[in-house]
């Protein structure tokens, strides 16, 4: 071979060595920037009592068509296989928002949409994600019954999402909430949200349908902070420890970067328009489990934030209309006082059997305390119960509901053969009723022993 055309061929080698070389960097950077941030595909969370038998509960339909940050296939893996294991049935949603491709939902989520022009910019400006009919859509679908969680993380989210916000009268902060003067994420940069302090707020979604389900502590991830020009219900609320910092681009801080204080306000609320419900935050992975790239774990699956995924699972209970707004009615705990016991009245309930039961009344008849259960405040409007389990033949679950309303595909108690199972479960009383709760089985023969554990009134 002549010397010329090895020349030529080395050459050709080291251009495509060059160009191997490149091609791995590019990959290598891509993957480093994806990887900030992964789904923590090991999370495998138990939900005890789901709160629906698998796929019959609502239809949840997470927004992807708006060069969306999470989406159910990759950060929100984990808040869709949690939702499943919940019931929920989870989809994608990758087309505008119209009345037809809304009208299957019944919970819309979306969380940290983006325009077009801030997909790979996250530099001011923001122009709003959705066009002025997506956001008429959305907010008409709401006021006809539909549920909404709109999630809107720190810059550029907040500004994507702003005119969204304003429909439904929030007023989004287009920056971070730090604590005071951190600009990193890390570990003691992080915000809680306790009981203790009142930033967590006393709530339907922090009482849960029982106590296992009562939440004392949220953690979140930065995120913006939020104010609203409407009555909502505040569950989050920002403390004086914490600042918002506005720069120009996104992670892009500086000493002269300009600060807003944002004690008082929101990173989490709830309000209700015409028919439908609105959940809003304004922080996105605490509703995931995630990995960054220094292997910390950010999310719910967090040290100090083991009470997250329930957090998760009462905020979608609530805008499944499982949990309702208690804002006028004071809970009251009474020593447990039983109301029913099949063992001694009525038999055992087989399966798609339906029991009711009146909670106040002559409860002896039905095989409870023969001096009764007064509520010490009135006439309740809901009750806490503790229902039991008596296994006869076969596994199970119980459905609890209102008299005189359709029976709910949610499960109050599931149970095994040959073992006593209890749970506690909070019930809306049919007030003016002849009875106030009914019990229904599903699955095996079971005995069921209920106790009163408390009762909701209306506030003096």
């Amino acid at each position: 071979m002549r010397p010329r055309v090895i020349a030529c061929e080395v050459k050709l080698v080291y251009r495509l060595f060059l160009t191997v070389l490149i091609l791995i960097g590019v990959l290598a950077v891509a993957s480093m920037s994806v990887a900030e941030q992964v789904p923590d595909m090991s999370w495998e969370p138990e939900i005890e009592n789901p709160a629906y038998i698998s796929g019959e509960g609502p239809i949840v339909m997470v927004d992807e068509g708006h060069f969306n940050f999470h989406t159910i296939g990759y950060r929100y893996i984990p808040f869709a296989k949690l939702l499943r294991l919940d019931g929920y049935t989870v989809e994608p949603l990758s087309s505008e928002f119209r009345e037809d491709s809304l009208s299957a939902c019944d919970i819309l989520v979306i969380s940290n949409s983006l325009s077009e022009r801030n997909e790979n910019d996250w530099c001011l400006p923001t122009p709003s994600a959705f066009s002025d009919e997506e956001i008429a859509a959305v907010r008409d679908w709401v006021i006809n019954g539909g549920s909404l969680l709109l999630i809107a993380d720190h810059k550029p989210f907040p500004g994507c999402a702003e005119k969204l916000g304003a429909a439904f009268g929030l007023r989004f902060n287009n920056g971070f909430a730090f604590k005071t003067e951190q600009r990193e994420i890390i570990e003691e940069g992080w915000l809680t949200f306790s009981r203790s302090d009142e930033s967590l707020a006393n709530h339907a979604i922090t009482h849960g349908r029982s106590i296992g389900e009562e939440i004392d502590l949220i953690m979140s991830f930065t995120g913006q902070a939020f104010q609203s020009d409407v009555d909502v219900r505040p569950l989050l609320t920002i403390g004086a420890d914490v600042v918002s910092f506005m720069p120009e681009c996104a992670w892009e801080f500086h000493d002269t970067t300009p600060q807003i204080p944002v004690e008082g306000w929101l990173q989490g609320a709830v309000l209700s328009l015409g028919s439908g419900r609105i959940a809003v935050f304004g922080e996105a992975a605490m509703f995931s489990a995630q990995i960054k790239d220094d292997g910390r774990l950010m999310g719910m699956n967090a040290p100090g934030a083991e009470q997250n995924f329930q957090f998760v699972l009462n905020v979608m209970h609530w805008l499944s209309g499982l949990l309702d707004d208690d804002k006028n009615l004071t809970y009251t705990p009474v020593i447990p006082c039983r109301i029913a016991d099949t063992r001694i009245v009525g038999g055992a309930i087989t399966p798609g059997g339906l029991r009711s039961y009146d909670v106040r009344g002559a409860v002896v008849s039905q095989g409870g305390n023969p001096a009764g259960c007064p509520s010490p405040g009135g006439e309740p409007r809901g009750v806490h119960l503790s229902v039991t389990a008596v296994p006869v033949v076969g596994a199970g679950h119980l459905r609890l509901f209102p008299f005189d309303t359709p029976t709910p595909h949610a499960s109050a108690l599931n149970y095994k053969t040959g073992s006593n199972i209890a749970n506690a479960v909070s019930v809306q009383a049919c007030y003016g009723c002849t009875k106030d709760v009914n019990v229904q089985s599903f699955g095996g023969t079971t005995h069921v022993v209920i106790d009163v554990m408390g009762y909701y009134c209306p506030a003096p």
